[in-house]
């Protein structure tokens, strides 16, 4: 049985990670953070066997001997873009399997083509699951003409989510053909606006799928107090993004409401089909808590590199399209999302989105 830890597992990432990995039944697991007195009773109960450890991953010597045994090192630390590459590098060293939920500049520039091992980092949410759906979505189209993928995310942000979230709204150019749409409804979410979005990985999946002009990202926002708190953020993000990181971490814990907590996508995609026919088909993903959902699929990007025994080397986990793990394990990842308690509706339809709602203000 191979020996899986999860590194800073009683964090909302971490612990919904581990739930997953245990629900598995196929691991022996290894759980770490700082102060392992943090664990919820509920976790302890609920996780028995997994082998609890007080570890803090800037302790070197501390970190290479816990995961000397071990056969994946799955990092779901705070922030982990601040020492992420430290712990790939020692990983690589002692040729552990390595998935990150983080993105890290330093990590996208190491050089593993030495290494007999295969390390995937961004293994979250958004970015990462945003744009494996968003190739899964148009890999029946031999053109297309136009592409639109929404994001809508309440709930508390961790800081590395905030980071990446700020990081997209802010990076627009103010020359690129995409507009702010003030006032529309969706299907889901109702009353929103509609801020473009552009990062690395939507850079990618315009290239991998050969989108022409007329494709658009947007973060949707619920109009309200807490709008005006990202937008003031992502202004203060290039002079000064970790007040910036703080203030939104701040006041989503301080507006947060339960019961609105929520992620979706919503693709879609307009071509020809393989057949000659033009066609939609719109990709609509509605989960629950956010971290839930990151957890839940960096659980599944440690579950996937266990079962591969072969090496893919390192690659972020959007860019699953360009590895041999994309074809042999997509179909998985989509049956596990959709077998998650945390899942509200994940489907693809033969029609576009504005059908799921005929009451729209603006033009989406």
């Amino acid at each position: 049985m191979l020996k899986v830890c999860v590194l800073g597992a009683y964090g909302n990432i971490g612990s919904h990670a581990l739930r997953y990995l245990y629900d598995t039944k196929k691991y022996k697991l290894y759980a770490s953070g700082r102060d392992i007195s943090k664990v919820s009773a509920e976790d302890l109960q609920y996780l028995d066997g997994v082998e609890w450890t007080n570890l803090d991953v800037n302790d070197e010597v501390a970190l290479k001997n816990y995961i000397q045994d071990m056969d994946v090192v799955v990092n779901t630390v705070a922030f982990s873009s601040k020492n992420g590459h430290k712990i790939a590098k020692i990983c690589i060293e002692n040729n552990k399997k390595y998935i990150d939920a983080g993105i890290n500049e330093y990590l996208a520039n190491m050089d593993i083509s030495n290494s007999d091992v295969t390390c995937i980092y961004g293994s979250g949410a958004l970015p990462g699951l945003s744009g494996v759906l968003s190739t899964y979505v148009a890999k029946d189209f031999t053109s297309i003409d136009s592409f639109k993928h929404i994001t809508s995310l309440q709930g508390v942000f961790s800081k590395g989510a905030a980071y990446d979230y700020l990081d997209g709204v802010s990076n627009v150019d103010s020359s690129a053909n995409l507009k702010k749409i003030n006032k529309c409804y969706l299907p889901f979410i109702e009353e929103v606006s509609l801020n473009p979005y552009v990062d690395n990985e939507t850079k990618y999946v315009a290239n991998k799928i050969h989108l022409n002009d007329n494709a658009n990202w947007y973060m949707a926002m619920k109009l309200g107090k807490f709008k005006s708190i990202i937008e003031s953020s992502a202004i203060m993000f290039h002079s000064n993004p970790k007040e910036a990181v703080e203030n939104l971490v701040k006041n989503s814990k301080l507006y947060n409401v339960k019961s609105d907590e929520h992620m979706i996508f919503m693709i879609e995609v307009f071509g020809t089909l393989s057949n000659g026919d033009k066609s939609f088909k719109t990709l609509i993903l509605k989960s629950g808590n956010p971290s839930n959902l990151t957890g839940l699929v960096t659980g599944i990007c440690a579950d996937i590199c266990a079962d591969y025994t072969g090496n893919v080397g390192l690659f972020p986990f959007t860019q699953l399209a360009d590895t041999v793990l994309y074809e042999k394990y997509l179909p998985y990842i989509v049956q596990r999302i959709q077998e998650s308690s945390n899942t509200y509706i994940f489907d693809v339809y033969d029609c576009p989105l504005e059908d799921f709602n005929n009451d729209c203000l603006g033009e989406i």
